[in-house]
């Protein structure tokens, strides 16, 4: 069941929410004429939030700061045939945030980086590619019996016509018990579940419940590392390999089979749409019949 401080945010841009009274506070008013034309979620798991400009790093388009977060994200798409400046639209929204939450970074124009990759990369929303010197995007926090995290992305297509992008997160709070079904339907929606900080095992303790209960199920660690000065791929690969082993060995110990378990290490040979610093994420294979 999603929280109240994110159903307040649905109602804002015209879904209907069961169970919610009318009369509810909202977070944020409803841009007049906001025509719903996708919306999708929950989808649980690690999200990322873009929190700086995109940027080419080895080839590659990466944000030049994000941060991932635990939770739930919904995803909405949305035709605003009132506005005429996505500027107007930026500035609807800035204001509210402002005086109702936390503006954790926005950008404008060409500052934001390339278009086709905030369309594509970030939102995988092809109707949001347009001139880059119209693009808009805002990250706030919202505090309330559950804490939410709104991502908003205004783009105007080279028709004129003008999209609204608003992804809600749903944050898992660091006290929340972590179930098992959580990482599995991450690994099924996502194809990969990223590890966090887990100093009291919370996760570990899922993922051993995971394997016990499914025991066709094999689990991947695969351990990403950035590229040191002066270091080889090789060397980046290994250490990167030896983390994956050591979670492996805190997996083993909290009494998770060890034929269910593989470790690998890419190093820094897989940084498309994932964070460049060291992680390590889960993969799911599925045991032949």
């Amino acid at each position: 069941m999603i929280g109240k401080s994110t159903r307040w945010l649905f109602l804002v841009l015209g879904l209907t929410v069961l169970g919610e009274s009318a009369s509810a506070q909202t977070l944020l008013d409803n841009y007049p004429g906001a025509e719903l034309v996708k919306e999708s979620g929950p989808a649980p798991g690690n999200q990322r939030i873009v929190l700086g400009a995109l940027e080419k790093i080895q080839n590659h388009v990466e944000p030049e700061v994000q941060k991932f977060v635990s939770g739930d994200r919904y995803s909405f798409t949305y035709r605003l045939s009132e506005a005429r400046r996505t500027g107007q639209v930026s500035d609807f929204f800035r204001d509210q945030i402002v005086a109702r939450g936390q503006l954790m970074f926005e950008c404008h124009g060409r500052r934001c980086g390339s278009s086709n990759y905030w369309a594509n990369g970030v939102f995988r929303q092809a109707i949001l590619y347009g001139p880059e010197q119209y693009q808009h995007y805002l990250a706030a926090r919202f505090e309330g019996q559950t804490d939410s995290i709104a991502l908003i992305y205004v783009a105007e297509r080279g028709t004129g016509d003008i999209y609204l992008q608003l992804e809600v997160i749903e944050v898992q709070t660091p006290g929340e018990r972590v179930e098992p079904d959580t990482i599995s339907a991450a690994l099924t929606s996502q194809g990969r579940y990223l590890l966090m900080d887990d100093a009291d095992d919370k996760t570990v303790n899922a993922i051993v419940q995971l394997l016990a209960r499914d025991e066709g199920m094999v689990l991947w660690v695969v351990g990403h590392s950035y590229l040191g000065v002066g270091e080889s791929i090789a060397d980046a690969m290994q250490r990167s390999m030896q983390e994956a082993n050591a979670y492996i060995a805190r997996l083993r110990r909290a009494g998770a089979n060890p034929d269910q378990l593989q470790g690998y290490g890419v190093g820094p040979l897989v940084p498309l749409d994932t964070s460049s610093a060291d992680r390590l994420e889960l993969v799911l294979q599925r045991r032949a019949d």
